[in-house]
C-alpha cells in the first residue's frame, strides 16, 4: 500500500498565486483567491485521508495533473471520469523529448547565431526536458515550468535566460502539438525580475590610474576594451590579422548574433599607445591574447585595489581565495564598456566627443536604442548634460579645429 501523501499545514503565496506542497513538491493551486485556495487544500487533505485516491495525489505531485483540475473533479464527484481521462491521455500523450533535437536542427540551425550560442540554447532547454527521458505533453504546464525554473540553483538573471530558451522551444512545439498550451501566458506574474542595469563607470583619470597598476597582456587587453568598447568575447578571438596597419583600428569578430557581426572599431589614441607598447607581432592566424578570462579578471581586480579604487576583499574561510563578489564598487570587465561610452560621449579624455550612433557601432549594437535605454534608466542623462556644460570649451575646440 503506498505511503500517505503529506500535505503542508497551510498555503503559501508565490507571485499572485497560492501554492501548497504535495509530498515535498511545490504545486500551484491555480488561483489567487484565498477562499478557493483553502477549499483546494481541504479537498487535497480529504483525498489523503481516504487513501484510495493517492494515485491522483501522486499525479499532482509529479506535475502530470494540475491541482486545480483534481479539486474540480473531486468537488463534482467525478474522480472516476478524471482517472479515465488520464488513462486515455497516457495512451495518446505525445513525447516532447525528441522535439528538442528537431528544434535544434530545424529552427536554431536556420538562425544567424554563433555555434556556441546554439549549443547553449539546447543546454538550457535540457534543464526542463532531460535528454533520453520521456516528457509527455500533458506535463508541459505552467506549474511544471514555474516549479522547475525556481528550483534551478542559479541566479535570477540565469533563470531568465533559461526561460527565454524554453519559450522559444515551446513556441516551436506548439506549432506541431496542438495539445500544448501557452504556459508563459502569465509569466509576468512569476518570472524573476531583471536586475538593475549596471552603469558603473570611471573618469578617464581613474582608468589610467588602474591601468598603470597593470602590465603585459592584462594591461594591453583592458586598454583595448576601455579604448574601443569591444566586448570580451571579441577580444579573446582577436588575431594579428585583425590589427589595422595604422594602429588605430582593429576588427572585432562577431560573438553572438547578427547584430554582433564582424565590425571594424576605432581605438582611442591613448589606448593604442598602451596596446602596441611592447607587443610582439605574430603570424596572422595567431591569437593576440593568450590569457584566460579568469587571469584577466584577477589582474584587473587586483589593480583596482592597488590604485585605491576599491578596498581589498576578504578571503574565503575554506579556500583562502579572494571573495571579489562582495567588494563594493568593483569595476568588472564589462563595466569598461560603460566607461568607454561615457568618456566618448563627453570627450573627457581630451579626444573628440562622439555621437551615440558611433558609440553604438563601436559597442556592437544595431542602433543607439540600447545605449539610450541603459543610461536613461540609470538617470545618467542629467549628469551627462551637466558634465557637457563643464566641458563646453573642450567641445568647441574640437568643433572649430
Amino acid at each position: 500500500m503506498p505511503r500517505a501523501v503529506k500535505l503542508a499545514r497551510g498555503l503559501f503565496k508565490n507571485g499572485n498565486r497560492y501554492w501548497l506542497r504535495v509530498a515535498g513538491a511545490k504545486r500551484s493551486t491555480g488561483t489567487d483567491h484565498p477562499d478557493l485556495a483553502n477549499r483546494v487544500l481541504g479537498a487535497m487533505r480529504q483525498l489523503e485521508r481516504e487513501r484510495k485516491h493517492l494515485d491522483l495525489l501522486y499525479a499532482a505531485r509529479d506535475g502530470a495533473l494540475p491541482v486545480l483540475t483534481l479539486y474540480e473533479a473531486a468537488a463534482a464527484g467525478n474522480l472516476a471520469g478524471l482517472r479515465a481521462d488520464l488513462a486515455r491521455a497516457a495512451v495518446v500523450d505525445v513525447d516532447l523529448e525528441p522535439f528538442v533535437a528537431q528544434w535544434a536542427e530545424k529552427h536554431l540551425a536556420s538562425r544567424s547565431l554563433a555555434d556556441r550560442t546554439k549549443v547553449d540554447y539546447v543546454r538550457l532547454v535540457r534543464a526542463l526536458v532531460p535528454a533520453g527521458k520521456r516528457f509527455p505533453a500533458s506535463q508541459l504546464t505552467e506549474d511544471k515550468v514555474q516549479s522547475t525554473l525556481h528550483a534551478l540553483p542559479v541566479s535570477d538573471a540565469t533563470r531568465r535566460r533559461h526561460a527565454a530558451a524554453w519559450r522559444l522551444w515551446i513556441q516551436f512545439v506548439r506549432r506541431r502539438v496542438p495539445e500544448v498550451g501557452d504556459v508563459f501566458a502569465f509569466a509576468r506574474q512569476w518570472m524573476p525580475k531583471n536586475a538593475p542595469s549596471r552603469t558603473l563607470h570611471w573618469t578617464h583619470a581613474q582608468t589610467i590610474a588602474v591601468l598603470d597598476r597593470m602590465s603585459g597582456e592584462p594591461r594591453r587587453a583592458m586598454a583595448l576594451i576601455f579604448g574601443t568598447g569591444m566586448e570580451l568575447g571579441a577580444l579573446q578571438r582577436l588575431t594579428f590579422a585583425d590589427l589595422g596597419t595604422n594602429k588605430r583600428t582593429v576588427v572585432a569578430r562577431g560573438t553572438k548574433n547578427e547584430a554582433r557581426r564582424d565590425r571594424t572599431v576605432l581605438i582611442d589614441a591613448w589606448a593604442s599607445k598602451i596596446f602596441y607598447d611592447g607587443l610582439a607581432l605574430g603570424f596572422p592566424t595567431m591569437r593576440v591574447f593568450t590569457l584566460t578570462e579568469s587571469e584577466l579578471r584577477v589582474s584587473f581586480y587586483e589593480a583596482q585595489v592597488l590604485a585605491g579604487v576599491v578596498t581589498a576583499p576578504e578571503r574565503g574561510k575554506n579556500t583562502n581565495k579572494m571573495v571579489w563578489g562582495k567588494v563594493a564598487g568593483l569595476h568588472r570587465i564589462h563595466d569598461a564598456r560603460h566607461t568607454y561610452a561615457v568618456v566618448r560621449l563627453l570627450g573627457s579624455d581630451n579626444e573628440k566627443p562622439r555621437l551615440m550612433r558611433f558609440i553604438a557601432s563601436q559597442l556592437g549594437h544595431v542602433d543607439e536604442t540600447m545605449l539610450i535605454k541603459v543610461y536613461l534608466k540609470a538617470g545618467v542623462e542629467q549628469r551627462l548634460e551637466l558634465m557637457k556644460e563643464e566641458l563646453a570649451p573642450a567641445e568647441e575646440k574640437y568643433q572649430t579645429s
